[in-house]
């Protein structure tokens, strides 16, 4: 079935994101003013275990978008690695896509009730250490509800990615705006009201419950899924889910050996900075990140919406369509990034002071971390496009970059360095090796040169900018 992502599901994903931000724009500034730099410094910590927590996901979200992709758009089978290209028929084999679905289903019910047990022992072990000082039973009381957040959200996370990768975006950034819409709500009563973290920890709960419902609901009522998925004439066999399993789990391990490379990497900023620096400085550096995570998180919506497309061109061999569908990506993601943090360098502090932010912003540590965060996105999306063609030979140099800063970077504890040395390590390390050599290989499997991406890039933009007006101009003639 051919995917085609419209001017509809660009508005929404954009507005998803928007929103999604909005959880800052909107709390963020009453979280300044509320909290205090440790218990902000805290919540930023709250956010990073959350984060680590969620590496037990281990690569499955990206496989099975991909994968049901793949036989949605009328792959007969899967493989371990690589694929067989399409050609003629594209009919879905509504077997293969319940029996891959399943598989999914079944994964994620682990993975959620692993990442429930080390979330309420190692988790609430880490949070008792970094509170010794400023304990109260608020702060742990808050940390179990977003434990809990955290596993309900991974269980049902199938269902958020599912419905993307059938190419309903659209209907998967609605249950998105709904969702954030609750969690901004609850939030911003929660904190006048006294509710403190405790408050930002429910509300980030009740927002992921209700945007993986609606993405249920959504999923069910998409071209006939639900009705597909209830038959019961397929007797699916458990040994077939078995073997599922192991063809997806060929490259998923990989994917989550990287995802846990890559977020280990990043998350040990974080908390060796509490643990070592204290959670005031490491609210200074979770401000810098925050912004800087929103913006590349916006700077990637072209790419992410357009994935589902893209994957089918690329098992199409459309090669044409692979090139202009990226390069048109890569450019709007470049350029609102640039912009992005120039204007926080400009714009940042006047607007904290305007906010009474207790939180100061860091021009220093967001200029350290912006160069590398832009690095980081780019190898992202370069590396994202090679894993389309179901290999991911990028994932044995994310491991030894992931592991040189870890180590580097617990030696400059004992340096005067100081949080700078954190950060200057990881741009020093990874500039070395991965944000040169993987949009290298990505540049040549799209027979492009940066140049040509650029130009070809800038040139589509044109095209769309172009029909846009013209559209209009009929409009009023």
């Amino acid at each position: 079935m051919i995917i085609k992502t419209s001017k509809k599901d660009y508005i929404w994903s954009y507005l998803a994101y928007i929103l999604r931000f909005g959880v800052n724009l909107f709390v963020f500034p009453l979280v300044l003013k509320i909290l205090n730099p440790s218990e902000y410094g805290l919540w930023v910590t709250f956010a990073s275990i959350g984060i680590i927590v969620n590496l037990f996901d281990f690569g499955f979200s990206s496989t099975l978008l991909r994968n049901m992709t793949y036989v949605w758009s009328g792959a007969s089978d899967l493989q371990q690695e690589g694929y067989k290209t399409l050609s003629g028929d594209y009919t879905r084999d509504d077997r293969v896509f319940v029996l891959t679905f399943q598989t999914c289903q079944r994964i994620y019910l682990v993975i959620a009730l692993m990442a429930f047990i080390i979330s309420n022992t190692a988790g609430v072990a880490y949070v008792l250490y970094i509170i010794r000082d400023i304990y109260t039973v608020e702060y742990l009381i808050a940390w179990i509800i977003y434990g809990i957040s955290i596993s309900l959200n991974l269980y049902y996370a199938y269902w958020a990615v599912s419905l993307k990768s059938v190419g309903a975006i659209a209907q998967s950034q609605k249950a998105t705006v709904f969702g954030f819409l609750i969690q901004i709500i609850i939030s911003y009563l929660g904190l006048l009201s006294g509710g403190g973290i405790i408050a930002l920890a429910i509300a980030a709960c009740l927002g992921g419950i209700v945007i993986r419902i609606m993405s249920k609901i959504y999923f069910m009522r998409y071209n006939n899924i639900g009705e597909i998925l209830r038959r019961k004439t397929y007797a699916i066999r458990k040994q077939e889910r078995i073997d599922t399993f192991k063809t997806m789990w060929f490259n998923a391990k990989r994917a989550g050996v990287s995802s846990i490379a890559t977020v280990s990497m990043i998350q040990s900023t974080t908390l060796f900075s509490s643990a070592y620096y204290g959670v005031a400085i490491t609210g200074e550096y979770g401000l810098c990140f925050q912004l800087l995570s929103a913006l590349t998180g916006i700077s990637q919506i072209h790419y992410q919406t357009s994935l589902p497309q893209l994957t089918q061109a690329r098992l199409m061999n459309d090669l044409k369509k692979c090139q202009n569908i990226f390069s048109t990506s890569i450019v709007i993601s470049w350029l609102i990034y640039i912009i992005g943090v120039l204007t926080i360098i400009i714009f940042g502090k006047p607007i904290l002071l305007l906010l009474e932010s207790q939180t100061s912003l860091n021009i220093q540590i967001l200029i350290i971390m912006a160069l590398y965060m832009l690095g980081e996105m780019n190898y992202s999306l370069h590396a994202s496009y090679i894993s389309l063609e179901n290999k991911l030979p990028f994932v044995n140099s994310v491991v030894i970059t992931s592991i040189t800063v870890i180590l580097l970077s617990f030696l400059n504890i004992k340096t005067a360095f100081g949080i700078i040395g954190l950060l200057g390590i990881r741009l020093i390390i990874e500039s070395a090796y991965i944000f040169w050599k993987w949009p290298y290989i990505a540049h040549k499997q799209l027979e492009m040169s940066s140049i040509k991406i650029v130009y070809t890039g800038l040139k589509e933009w044109y095209i769309i900018i172009k029909r846009q007006f013209d559209k209009l101009k009929r409009k009023s003639t």
